[in-house]
């Protein structure tokens, strides 16, 4: 992905949270997060991933 899509799918993700609002947003990501989960090969490809931003949400 480049930059610019990168850019693209970050403001779309950020304007979809702000269109759901505070209250609805954690089943928005919630539901997100599984259609991407859904999409990989097998739970190596993803479980790196979820550890990851465990890490990050917990700095």
């Amino acid at each position: 992905m480049t930059d610019h899509d990168l850019d693209r799918a970050y403001t779309a993700l950020s304007n979809a949270l702000a269109q759901v609002g505070e209250d609805k947003a954690a089943l928005f990501l919630a539901t997100f997060s599984l259609a991407l989960l859904a999409r990989q090969s097998d739970a190596e490809a993803v479980l790196p991933l979820i550890a990851q931003a465990e890490r990050l949400a917990l700095v």
